[in-house]
């Protein structure tokens, strides 16, 4: 449209979907011969109340305060000043933004591992079996070991993810290892708690099984592993 566009597409997976007052859209804004890449792709800022944008409740098996969403635009009138960073270079806007949603996520999931494992000590120290606390094995004392070992060292690694964001100078190769490492440590140390609580943390209510359902979405969200395992070994 003259001196704006005219939206139309979907918008898939969307936090906070429902509740939003604007959405930032990936939108084709120039026409290119390349089907693959972002070439010709701008980012929007669209109002979520404005005529013709929905959304649709996406139920997901964890992250249920996300309030993930499936968003459509049909022909959503956006006025031209609702155009972020550079018109058709949106890649270069997203690789930027890219890295500090894999920080968060990465920081966030190291925040789940503590509190994974201050759970699962409490509870070797308190379950009894066979009259001795469970945590009077060895076998088990040694898991836990390893897992508080890889907490620290990915936690100061956070640390310093976190200082080289602050100073502007936060990179893609950090950015992935963080993420990558801190999500899969993650995962490892929901099971592990799981296990350990036996056939109670399997139970569809415990707070186990939420900290494995909510561990299993940071390993994808911000980009998969394999694709930061890719960008680890590139930017290497």
């Amino acid at each position: 449209m003259d001196g704006g566009y005219h939206l139309t597409g979907e918008k898939l997976y969307v936090a906070n979907g429902s509740q939003a007052d604007f959405i930032i859209a990936l939108a084709a804004t120039r026409e290119t011969q390349d089907n693959g890449g972002l070439a010709g792709a701008s980012l929007l800022a669209v109002d979520a109340n404005a005529s013709g944008v929905s959304s649709t409740p996406e139920p997901m098996l964890g992250w249920h305060s996300a309030d993930i969403c499936r968003v459509r635009f049909t022909d959503v009138a956006v006025p031209a000043d609702r155009l972020v960073g550079r018109r058709d270079k949106a890649l270069l806007h997203l690789v930027r933004a890219l890295d500090f949603e894999r920080l968060v996520a990465g920081v966030l999931a190291v925040g789940g591992v503590r509190h994974c494992l201050d759970l699962l000590k409490d509870f070797v120290r308190e379950h009894q079996v066979k009259g001795a606390p469970l945590g009077t094995h060895q076998a088990v004392r040694h898991r836990i070991a390893d897992l508080e070992s890889s907490y620290d060292l990915v936690r100061h690694y956070g640390y310093r993810a976190a200082w080289l964001h602050s100073r502007g100078k936060l990179d893609t190769h950090t950015a992935s290892v963080l993420k990558l490492q801190a999500t899969e440590l993650a995962v490892t140390a929901a099971q592990t708690c799981l296990q350990f609580h036996g056939a109670r943390g399997y139970a569809a209510d415990s707070a186990t099984a939420r900290l494995y359902q909510d561990a299993m979405a940071g390993p994808i969200a911000a980009g998969a592993s394999e694709l930061l395992r890719d960008l680890v070994y590139e930017t290497a």
